[in-house]
């Protein structure tokens, strides 16, 4: 199921992307307004879903953290003066005092309630706030991570989009080797550049991870070098078609540079992080699991169902935007290389004139 979410979302995206239209027309209404509800959608799920876990995960997060709150989803078996007594789902039944907002707005017998929570440990479980009554859905608490792992339906995303780009600017890098035209070497510079914006935007999204969770915002983790180097590998790109004049030279060796620089930049994406020693999922010692990642595992059980339907909305939503981006981009690249054409032909002709002039 995990594989059918993700994975269809991901394909069902990508040909959106090149369908209707291609690049190089228009996108139509009903295109655009796909796109720009998937991202509501995303938004609103991912930051409005509220997280809980059970009592086991709880106390955990206490023992990690003096005085943390922690959210909990539990059915309220029986109600008492100022506490209650909860059943969450796993089994586990506890005696939860209730305090402050809790306190004044109360729980009802048979209730599904999230409540915050700290442990105190002479007195047990004392919950300060509902925060949700009988949720729909919710996140999983996950210790360490907790209300931060929201990050994820951005960050991943985000570097997934900047290795997609990469590849549409190579795809398009040899179409133009093969062809010789420059509106497809238009197309892989604005997918190039696409793809820089959006290796800037996991690379930032991962540094405030990085800041919560590990405690400074840059520590040359494998996946924090490999993503650098993508992004100097992008850079190095723009300088080279910046540092050549002619249009037909600056296509052929940019183009030229994406289909050389392919392997490093698949090394670097996904084999150098699988090989070392990381604090991300999917490195060396999960990959000597069995696992190479949550989101890539074939096991259903390495990734909530909820997350499965959100990863899967956050891959669909962020690659409806960057081919919507790189659609505008590349019609704004060859509306300026057709004006282009048209102030040389003036040119050319305005000379030809006036050289017949001269000649009569």
């Amino acid at each position: 199921m995990k594989g059918l979410l993700i994975g269809g979302a991901t394909v069902l995206s990508i040909i959106l992307g090149f369908w209707p239209g291609g690049t190089s027309r228009p996108k139509p209404t009903w295109w655009r307004m796909l796109t720009i509800a998937s991202m509501l959608a995303l938004f609103v799920l991912a930051l409005g879903i509220p997280t809980a876990g059970s009592f086991k995960i709880g106390a955990a997060v206490a023992q990690s953290r003096e005085n943390a709150y922690f959210p909990i989803r539990a059915i309220v078996e029986s109600v008492e003066t100022g506490a209650v007594t909860m059943r969450d789902r796993m089994g586990d039944v506890q005696r939860v005092t209730l305090t402050g907002a809790a306190a004044t707005e109360g729980a009802k017998k048979g209730e599904d309630v999230v409540l915050d929570m700290r442990f105190d440990h002479a007195g047990g479980f004392v919950a300060e706030r509902v925060v949700a009554s009988e949720p729909i859905f919710t996140l999983p608490l996950i210790p360490g991570l907790e209300e931060r792992a929201r990050n994820l339906y951005f960050h991943v995303p985000t570097a997934w989009i900047a290795q997609l780009a990469w590849f549409v600017a190579l795809f398009y890098a040899f179409i133009y080797l093969r062809k010789r035209r420059l509106e497809d070497d238009a197309r892989a510079a604005t997918a190039a550049a696409l793809g820089a914006l959006f290796c800037i935007l996991a690379t930032t999204t991962g540094a405030v991870w990085a800041k919560f969770n590990w405690g400074t915002f840059w520590n040359w983790d494998p996946r924090q070098t490999s993503i650098f180097i993508v992004l100097v590998i992008y850079g190095a790109y723009f300088a080279l078609r910046s540092a050549l004049e002619g249009e037909d030279q600056r296509a052929r060796i940019s183009s030229i540079y994406l289909v050389l620089l392919a392997v490093p930049v698949i090394f670097f994406m996904f084999v150098f992080p699988r090989m070392s020693e990381s604090l991300h999922p999917g490195s060396l010692q999960d990959v000597k699991a069995g696992n190479i990642g949550p989101v890539l595992s074939p096991r259903e059980e390495d990734l909530d169902p909820i997350k499965q339907v959100l990863f899967a909305l956050g891959f669909f939503s962020w690659a409806m935007l960057f081919f919507w981006m790189l659609n505008v981009g590349v019609r704004a690249q060859l509306a300026e290389l057709r004006l282009r054409r048209r102030r040389i032909e003036h040119e050319e002709r305005l000379q030809t004139e006036a050289l017949e002039a001269t000649t009569a």
